[in-house]
C-alpha cells in the first residue's frame, strides 16, 4: 500500500506542472501562433505585457519576414574560392486581430502566453 502511495505522489509530481503543447507548437490546432515569455516578476501587469511585447514580435515575424542575402565571392592564391554569405531578417509586419488564446504560469513564475490568428 505505501509504494502504490509513493507512485500516486510521484506521478502527481511529475504530471502538476506539465507544459501545454502549445509551448513547443505554437501553431497548432488551424492557428498560427506565437508564445511571449517573461521572467517571473512581482509587478503582474508588467510581467504581462513584456509576454505580450515578445509574443507579438515573434508573431509579426513569422507572418512576414523581408531576408536579405549577400554572397561574397573571394579567390585566393592557390586558385580555390571561398565564399561568404550575409543574411538580415526584418519584418515590418504589424500583428492585428490577434488574441492570447491561453497563459501559463510556471513554477518559477514564468509567464507564457500563447498568441493567435488566423
Amino acid at each position: 500500500m505505501k509504494i502504490f502511495y509513493f507512485i500516486s505522489i510521484l506521478a502527481l509530481a511529475l504530471f502538476a506542472n506539465e507544459m501545454p503543447k502549445w509551448i513547443y507548437t505554437p501553431s497548432l490546432d488551424g492557428v498560427i501562433g506565437a508564445v511571449g515569455y517573461s521572467a517571473p516578476n512581482e509587478d503582474k501587469k508588467l510581467q504581462r505585457k513584456i509576454a505580450l511585447i515578445d509574443a507579438r514580435g515573434k508573431l509579426s515575424e513569422s507572418l512576414k519576414i523581408k531576408i536579405e542575402n549577400e554572397t561574397l565571392k573571394s579567390s585566393s592564391s592557390d586558385g580555390n574560392s571561398n565564399f561568404e554569405r550575409k543574411s538580415i531578417r526584418t519584418s515590418d509586419n504589424l500583428v492585428r486581430g490577434a488574441k492570447v488564446k491561453e497563459e501559463f504560469v510556471d513554477e518559477d513564475g514564468s509567464l507564457y502566453l500563447w498568441l493567435v490568428t488566423k
